[in-house]
């Protein structure tokens, strides 16, 4: 039987797309085409990591498949990383809410689940 829980899709940044601009938990990021939101900042406030803005259910192969099929630099999350996401939940279920509102849908908050990593 297959294991099916939920996953997140991550990409890490690690260099200002543009006029050096500063992050913040919960920023909308929307650059070359990668949108999420952005749930660990370094302390130049420049480097950042972010969250996809969609979420599924599915096996962690076929989960490893999506991200990929995302494009460059999106991954599964590390254990620690999800830890920090669980922490930044609230910052970042109020980001997902603002953005859905925005385009008039519904995108799913980060609740205390099963999550694959990588």
């Amino acid at each position: 039987m297959k294991r099916i829980l939920l996953f997140l899709a991550f990409v890490l940044t690690c260099s200002v797309s543009y006029a050096q601009k500063t992050w913040k938990v919960g920023d909308f990021y929307d650059v070359n085409g990668k949108q999420g939101v952005v749930f660990w900042v370094a302390s130049d406030g420049m480097h950042r990591k972010i969250i996809s803005l969609y979420q599924t259910k599915t096996s962690w192969e076929e989960a490893k498949t999506w991200c990929s099929n995302l494009g460059s630099g999106w991954r599964l999350p590390s254990k620690g990383e999800l830890l920090y996401v669980y922490k930044m939940k609230y910052t970042i279920n109020q980001a997902f809410s603002t953005i859905g509102n925005m385009r008039g849908e519904v995108i799913d908050e980060i609740k205390g689940s099963y999550y694959w990593s990588s």
